[in-house]
């Protein structure tokens, strides 16, 4: 019997990937391929921090396994007879984010080829730039905690995740908000305050709504599950999270319990939700009201998640350039927002600095002078 996977199933998923996210069309010559989990001291909730969609496990296996497939000679043999258009020397990098003290592990740097190492080490200053900005960012929202640079704050967050009395690692997923379903265009240059889920997708390419029926089946479920965890772990911490963390014990490697004795906490812990607004998520899809009519339709779990109100529905109409909201009672009701001015800001890092709370959403310009303009919504 074959071991492991076959060329075509490789085959199979690097199409499925490239095609869900729009880019089956357009591919870079260098490609990242990155996972995400979190390791910290104090966190005996870890599976809390990785990735939901890899069962709760890391997802650096995931990550090195697709960059090697889609490395694989006999696979971008195939990708080529299918349509997948991508210049001949593309290389795939696989890569590992640690959300915890923010650094990227990369795989098999042994296997990017001499023609694409100045590119690489380009693409890599970038990445090293965007986790300092990232640390920066999350920095803001610890208590008793200043960083005066994105170079400091990346100093600060890996030792948080050494420290075996900082209950607070991190602070990511919680403020989730929104969950926004479309091409990067739709966001390109917003800043969201870190509360939105980001997921790919090109409605140009995709009329009959398969792939976005595909993308949407793990995606509610995973989003909509982080949303509903941090909910009602904030609505009621010690029924539906698990209190404060500091007199947890991991019991028989199962999960954790208040001191020595007690039922086995299921829920969130209260250093993971103090900051967390318990709302449900907004989905916001770029498709048609008769697409994602057909999808719930097709997709009872989809449908349920949707009409029984646990994730709120939104579609964006790029044709009408409006926007429809899925009520209690089915039907759909437009959208009727007002003109709103968004806050202009030169950058995310200065409109981050000295503030605790959360942040309206705003138009980063590139410039450090800040004003109104009006924006639609």
């Amino acid at each position: 019997m074959p071991v492991g996977i076959t060329v075509e199933q490789m085959a199979n998923r690097v199409e499925g990937l490239f095609r869900s996210i729009g880019s089956a069309h357009s591919i870079a010559e260098l490609v990242f391929i990155v996972g995400h989990g979190s390791h910290s001291q104090n966190n005996p909730y870890r599976s809390a921090y990785d990735c939901g969609a890899c069962g709760g496990r890391p997802g650096k296996v995931n990550a090195r396994v697709f960059a090697l497939m889609a490395n694989k000679p006999e696979v971008r043999s195939m990708r080529r007879q299918r349509g997948i258009v991508m210049p001949d020397n593309t290389h795939f990098i696989g890569a590992f984010h640690n959300t915890g003290d923010d650094h990227v592990d990369i795989f098999d740097l042994e296997l990017i080829p001499d023609k694409l190492r100045g590119a690489f080490e380009q693409k890599k200053a970038a990445l090293d730039q965007a986790l300092k900005i990232n640390a920066f960012e999350r920095c803001r929202r610890f208590a008793n905690t200043e960083v005066f640079s994105p170079a400091d704050a990346l100093e600060h967050v890996d030792e948080r995740t050494h420290s075996f009395f900082e209950p607070r690692p991190e602070y990511n997923h919680a403020t989730n908000a929104l969950c926004i379903v479309g091409p990067r265009e739709l966001t390109k240059g917003l800043f969201l305050d870190r509360r939105s889920f980001l997921v790919s997708y090109d409605p140009a390419h995709d009329r009959s709504g398969e792939i976005l029926l595909k993308i949407l089946t793990p995606v509610v479920p995973v989003t909509s599950g982080i949303s509903l965890e941090y909910f009602f772990s904030t609505v009621d911490n010690e029924t539906y999270g698990a209190g404060t963390k500091l007199p947890h014990n991991i019991a028989s490697l199962l999960g954790v319990i208040t001191g020595h004795s007690s039922d086995l906490r299921t829920g969130l812990p209260q250093q993971m939700v103090e900051i967390h607004e318990p709302v449900r998520l907004i989905t916001i899809v770029n498709s048609t009201r008769d697409i994602l009519n057909q999808i719930m339709e097709r997709n009872q779990g989809l449908s349920h998640s949707f009409r029984n109100g646990w994730v709120r529905l939104v579609c964006y109409e790029t044709d009408r350039n409006e926007m429809y909201v899925l009520s209690q009672s089915g039907e759909w009701e437009k959208w009727n927002a007002e003109n709103e001015e968004l806050i202009r800001i030169g950058s995310s890092s200065d409109w981050c600095r000295n503030e605790r709370g959360n942040l309206p959403f705003a138009s980063i310009v590139g410039s450090s002078e800040m004003h109104r303009i009006p924006y639609l919504h």
